[in-house]
């Protein structure tokens, strides 16, 4: 009968240690996440806003570059295909 009840305390006791455990964790977890907080808005605000202005142009080869819109000049006019397909080495 006593082996029954120590068993019995003892599963009980284990139960309680990992109830407390758990409790105990989900009270750090906010505080944790909490001191991380700062640096991961930092991440997130760096991500979020561009760079630069970038501009998709043609090269003479025909490939597709991005070019910063600083280097551009502020005269511009859109180039008709015939000039496009003229102007491109093959």
């Amino acid at each position: 009968m006593e082996k029954e009840n120590s068993a019995s305390n003892h599963h009980l006791n284990s139960r309680r240690k990992l109830i407390a455990g758990i409790g105990l964790l989900s009270l750090l977890a906010p505080l944790a996440s909490a001191a991380k907080a700062p640096f991961i808005r930092k991440n997130i605000e760096a991500a979020a806003t561009p760079a630069t202005n970038k501009v998709k142009m043609l090269t003479q080869d025909g490939k597709l570059v991005e070019v910063d819109q600083n280097f551009l000049s502020v005269i511009r006019q859109k180039a008709s295909n015939e000039e496009v397909k003229s102007w491109i080495k093959k």
